[in-house]
């Protein structure tokens, strides 16, 4: 296997159903005239006390079928959130840690197969790596030498450096007995490639700009912490695309002026957002 499966990516159990409240009335009118003909005309009349209680017994369906779709999709890795994804997890022998969010849980979760070798493969690695400890927001794993593995570590720290205590727990965690065969680990921080978002935001005149800028500082900010990953650039459109919210006429992206490229065990790290408005 190349990579981590995303589970995002997967579509709601087929159990699950797209639910409408009209198709459920309409649904039961069918089937009561189907079984008193003479319904009929009193069910076109919105008004009818019959039509009220069919709406009302219609809501209560809508309710339960939805409390199933949920039950449905409580029970798998992918969709299950909170408590539910604890007892997901358990199935693969996985716990989470301390203040771990389900995002992260579920992503480490997935590799847990991995982790029943001892760590050897890439992604027993690092799957052994993320369990060491909550403070460790990403991994990085590859072989320069011959029985020599380097496991670079991105903290959840604002600056994403792994500090010693980190890098020590990471190294002790993968030096068990029962993790590492005979390889020699070298357990490092991640580079760190900070950069700055400015932009120009273009609004017409009249309605207060303060929504408007901190609805595109928390899209932009969003989607930075989405590319604050080992091994993954910054694109400039789309950093354009996610200051582009309602209200706003236009976006120039002052900086950065192009894409960020992919530094190979390097994350980029959003340091600045600074946003100038500009009413027409």
């Amino acid at each position: 296997m190349t990579g981590a499966l995303d589970l995002s990516k997967l579509p709601p159990p087929a159990a699950v159903e797209t639910l409408s409240f009209d198709a459920i009335v309409g649904a039961l009118k069918a089937d009561l005239i189907v079984r008193l003909p003479p319904m009929e005309a009193v069910l076109s009349y919105s008004s009818e006390p019959t039509v009220k209680l069919g709406e009302a017994f219609s809501y209560r369906e809508l309710l339960l079928r939805d409390r199933i779709n949920q039950g449905y999709k409580a029970a798998t890795l992918a969709f299950s959130v909170g408590p539910d994804l604890d007892i997901a997890a358990a199935n693969l022998a996985v716990q989470r840690l301390d203040a771990e969010e389900d995002e992260d849980f579920r992503s480490r979760a997935v590799m847990a197969p991995d982790g029943w070798s001892t760590a050897g493969p890439r992604r027993a690695y690092e799957f052994h790596a993320r369990s060491a400890s909550p403070l460790v927001a990403g991994v990085s794993v590859s072989s320069p030498s011959p029985g020599v593995v380097r496991v670079v570590i991105l903290s959840d720290a604002p600056d994403g450096v792994a500090d010693a205590d980190l890098l020590a727990t990471v190294l002790a965690a993968l030096n068990d007995d029962e993790v590492r065969p005979f390889d020699q680990v070298e357990v490092v921080s991640a580079g760190v490639s900070t950069f700055n978002v400015r932009a120009r935001l273009k609004i017409p005149s009249g309605p207060d700009a303060g929504p408007v800028e901190e609805a595109a500082q928390k899209a932009v900010r969003a989607y930075a912490a989405k590319r604050r990953k080992l091994n993954t650039g910054v694109v400039h459109n789309a950093i354009t695309a996610a200051l582009m919210q309602p209200g706003v006429e236009d976006v120039e992206v002052l900086e950065p002026m192009a894409d960020i490229p992919a530094i190979p065990d390097t994350a980029p790290v959003l340091a600045l957002v600074e946003l100038e408005i500009e009413q027409l």
